[in-house]
C-alpha cells in the first residue's frame, strides 16, 4: 500500500483532478465568510461562530485561533501589517497580525461592511447606526450617520479617504447609490432610472474610480457596471446574465486590472480579464451545494476563497491553469456528494474495487473497506474527505463532502 498512499500524497499536495483550485487543510468546520492576506505568507479567515483562522504559510495550512458562540464574523481587513479589524454580529480588533483578537462594545447590534480609509482610520456601516468612524485603529468610534428610512448604508467602497460610495444590502434600498467626497461626514444620494433591474439582495460593490464601479448579488440580478458615478448601470457577465452569476462576495481593484475576480452560491468562481464586462467561469472542483462567501487576490495570481463547511481553496494561477491530471476512471462516481448519511458508490466500468480507503483532509487514514457499493458515514464530522478506491489496474481518488 506504500505506492498508493504516496499516490494519494502527491495528489493532495497539488490542485485536485480536475480542479483550477487547491483545496487546503481547515481547522473549523463552521462556515466561512471572508478572508484578507496581509502578505503572501500570512492571513486571516472568518466566519460563523465566532470563528478566527490563520495561516503563516499561504494558506496550506491554519491555525484556529478563537471560536465563540457569542460573536459571528463577516468581514475582516487590516490596516497595516499588524492592526486589522473583524465585524459581524460584533467588533473585534487584533495589535499582533491576528494572533489574539480584542471584543470592541459597541451598541449596533450588527455590522456589514467596514473600509479602510488610510493607516489609522476605518468606516463601518451597521445597524441601528448607519456609519461610524473610528481614527484609531479601530479603539475608539464616533457616529457618522443616524439609520435613516429612505438611505441605506450596507455596502462600502472607498476610493481614497475622501471619496467612496454606499449602497444598501437589500431590496429597493439597493436602487440608489451613496456618495461621499469628504471622508464620510456629508453623502449625497444617486438616484439610478427606476427601468434599470439591481439584484434583490446585494453583497457587495466596487469602485475602482470616481465614474467606474461595480456591484453584485444574487436574485433578479447578478453584477453590474457603471461608467459614470452610478448614474446608469448596465449588466456584464457571462452570456446568460440573468440568475446565472450569483454572486456573494467580489475582487475587484483597480491596481489588478486585468485579474477580477467574484464568487458566490453552487461552488461558483468567476473571472474578468478585460475590465469587468466579460467574464469566465473557473473550475473550483466543488460541489453545488457549497457557497463560496469570501474571496481575496493578493496578486492577479495568488488568491484565496472560503466557504461554507469551512472550505478553504488556494491558486497561485489566477484559477485559470490547471493540471493535467488524469482521471483514468470517470465511470466511477459517488453520490450524494455532499452526503449526509448513506454513500454510494457506482461503478460502470470494467475494473473491479478491490479496497477503498476513507481519508481525511491531511491524508489520514480514517477508515478501510473492502468491495463496498455503500458507505455509511452518517458518523462522520462535517467537512471535506478523500475516498482513495484501488482498482485492479490502479488507483482513484475521489473528493467527498459531508454534511449535516
Amino acid at each position: 500500500m506504500k505506492t498508493i498512499s504516496l499516490l494519494f500524497s502527491l495528489l493532495l499536495a497539488t490542485t485536485p483532478i480536475t480542479a483550477q483550485f487547491q483545496i487546503c487543510p481547515s481547522p473549523t468546520t463552521k462556515n466561512l465568510k471572508d478572508v484578507y492576506f496581509i502578505n503572501a505568507d500570512v492571513g486571516i479567515a472568518v466566519g460563523d461562530s465566532g470563528v478566527v483562522i490563520r495561516t503563516i504559510d499561504g494558506g496550506l495550512n491554519w491555525t484556529l485561533i478563537m471560536e465563540t458562540d457569542t460573536a459571528s464574523f463577516t468581514k475582516v481587513k487590516f490596516f497595516d501589517t499588524q492592526n486589522g479589524i473583524a465585524i459581524g454580529s460584533h467588533i473585534f480588533r487584533t495589535t499582533d497580525a491576528g494572533q489574539t483578537w480584542i471584543n470592541v462594545p459597541h451598541t449596533n447590534t450588527q455590522f456589514m461592511d467596514v473600509e479602510i480609509l488610510n493607516s489609522t482610520t476605518c468606516i463601518i456601516a451597521g445597524t441601528p447606526t448607519a456609519l461610524i468612524k473610528s481614527e484609531d485603529l479601530g479603539q475608539n468610534w464616533t457616529v457618522l450617520v443616524e439609520e435613516q428610512l429612505d438611505e441605506r448604508y450596507g455596502l462600502l467602497s472607498f476610493i481614497d479617504e475622501n471619496m467612496g460610495y454606499a449602497c444598501g444590502y437589500w431590496g429597493s434600498y439597493s436602487t440608489h447609490t451613496m456618495k461621499t467626497t469628504d471622508g464620510g461626514n456629508t453623502w449625497i444620494r444617486i438616484e439610478a432610472p427606476e427601468t434599470q433591474i439591481t439584484p434583490t439582495v446585494m453583497e457587495g460593490i466596487s469602485f475602482i474610480s470616481e465614474d467606474v464601479g461595480f456591484k453584485a448579488g444574487w436574485y433578479n440580478g447578478h453584477l453590474q457596471k457603471t461608467v459614470n458615478g452610478a448614474n446608469d448601470w448596465a449588466y456584464v457577465g457571462v452570456p446568460t446574465p440573468y440568475f446565472d452569476m450569483q454572486l456573494l462576495d467580489i475582487h475587484i481593484e483597480a491596481n489588478q486590472p486585468n485579474a477580477y475576480y467574484a464568487s458566490g452560491w453552487y461552488g461558483k468562481i468567476y473571472k474578468s480579464t478585460d475590465g469587468g464586462n466579460n467574464w469566465i467561469e473557473l473550475n473550483s472542483g466543488l460541489p453545488t451545494d457549497v457557497s463560496l462567501y469570501g474571496i481575496y487576490f493578493i496578486d492577479d495570481n495568488n488568491g484565496w476563497v472560503v466557504g461554507a463547511y469551512g472550505t478553504i481553496l488556494k491558486t497561485s494561477n489566477g484559477g485559470t491553469v490547471g493540471l493535467n491530471e488524469p482521471q483514468n476512471h470517470p465511470e466511477i462516481s459517488l453520490y450524494p456528494n455532499p452526503v449526509h448519511d448513506v454513500l454510494h458508490i457506482e461503478n460502470t466500468g470494467n475494473q473491479d474495487v478491490v479496497q477503498i480507503e476513507l481519508r481525511g483532509i491531511n491524508g489520514q487514514l480514517i477508515e478501510t473497506y473492502s468491495k463496498a457499493t455503500t458507505l455509511n458515514l452518517g458518523h462522520l464530522p462535517v467537512g471535506i474527505y478523500f475516498l482513495q478506491l484501488e482498482l485492479s489496474d490502479g488507483v482513484q481518488v475521489k473528493r467527498l463532502f459531508t454534511k449535516m
